[in-house]
């Protein structure tokens, strides 16, 4: 894990949460991958199993999405 290294105390959260932060927090790659997933997605065709597909993918770019400040332009 990434943070391991860091003792289990209330000092050390907050600098285990600013080193994720750091690491994982880049928001234009996240915002560019999940464009560039949606602009490649197929759409669904009328069986079933497609619009499932279709749907738990959208799903999970919507999630992705929610943490961004939507008062920020791209």
């Amino acid at each position: 894990m990434i943070v391991q290294g860091f003792a289990l105390t209330n000092a050390n959260f907050m600098r285990a949460v600013d080193f994720l932060r750091e690491r994982y927090g880049q928001q234009s790659k996240i915002i560019h991958a999940t464009m560039q997933a949606l602009l490649t997605l197929q759409p669904p065709n009328s069986t079933v199993s497609s619009l499932r597909f279709f749907y738990d993918r959208m799903e999970t770019y919507i999630r992705v999405s929610n943490p961004w400040d939507r008062t920020k332009t791209w």
